[in-house]
C-alpha cells in the first residue's frame, strides 16, 4: 500500500505558535490509515476531528507548525494520535503556512523491536543467574579440595605414629625382662592415657577468658 499523504495549513494563536491545523487534502491510504473518510475531514479543523491532539505528549502540532513557519524539513518517528499507531512522518513545506507530511506505517516493526528488547533482557538475566550458579559450584569445589589436602596432610603423620606405636606393641613381648621392656611398657600406657589434640583443646580455658 503507499504511504499516507496529507496537506494542511497550520493555525496559530496571536503570539504566533501553532495551535490547530486544518485539512486540505488527503490520499486514500491516509482514510485506511486514520479510518476517516475525505468528505468528513476536508476544511476541518485538526482537533475537531482528533480530540486526543489537544493533550498529545508528542506535540504533534508543534512539530508540524514549526516545519509550515520555518521551512525547515523534519523526519520523525514517534506514536500518531490521530491514526493509534506507531507512524515515520517525512514533513515539508511547499510555501509558509503549509504542510505536507507523508506518512508511514511503522507499527510491526516497532513490535517486533519491543520483543526483541523483551527477550534480550530475558536472555541477559539467564546468563547472569547461570554465571553466579557456575560461580557458586566453582567455590564450592575450591573448598572439598582444600578439605581433602588439610585431611590428607593430617592423616599421614597420624598414620606415621600410629604404625610405630604398633611395632613397639608387637615387639615388646620378645624384650627381655628388665629395664628396657619396663620403660617402653610405661611409655605406652602414658601414651593411651593422653587426651586427644581436639579433646585437649576442647577442655583447656582460653587464656583470654575471665576468670572468677
Amino acid at each position: 500500500m503507499l504511504d499516507a499523504f496529507v496537506y494542511c495549513k497550520i493555525i496559530t494563536d496571536k503570539v504566533g505558535k501553532p495551535v490547530d491545523y486544518v485539512y486540505l487534502g488527503i490520499n486514500e491510504a491516509y482514510e485506511h490509515m486514520t479510518g476517516v473518510r475525505r468528505e468528513t475531514i476536508l476544511g476541518k479543523r485538526a482537533t475537531k476531528v482528533f480530540p486526543s491532539l489537544k493533550k498529545d505528549p508528542v506535540d504533534w502540532i508543534g512539530i508540524l507548525g514549526k516545519v509550515a513557519l520555518t521551512g525547515k524539513a523534519a523526519n520523525i518517528e514517534n506514536f500518531s494520535p490521530t491514526a493509534n499507531i506507531w507512524v515515520r512522518a517525512s514533513i515539508y513545506s511547499p510555501q509558509k503556512g503549509y504542510f505536507v507530511e507523508i506518512l508511514e506505517d511503522v507499527t510491526k516493526r516497532k513490535n517486533l523491536e519491543t520483543k526483541l528488547e523483551e527477550y534480550s533482557r530475558s536472555l541477559e538475566k539467564i546468563i547472569e543467574e547461570r554465571t553466579k550458579q557456575l560461580k557458586d559450584s566453582e567455590r564450592l569445589a575450591a573448598i572439598g579440595q582444600t578439605a581433602a589436602m588439610v585431611g590428607h596432610d593430617i592423616r599421614n603423620p597420624l598414620q606415621s605414629i600410629l604404625s610405630e606405636l604398633y611395632l613397639a606393641k608387637s615387639e615388646l613381648p620378645a624384650i627381655a625382662e628388665g629395664d628396657v621392656r619396663k620403660s617402653l611398657t610405661e611409655k605406652l600406657r602414658k601414651h593411651r592415657k593422653r587426651p586427644r589434640l581436639h579433646e585437649k583443646n576442647r577442655s583447656r580455658p582460653s587464656r583470654f577468658c575471665k576468670t572468677n
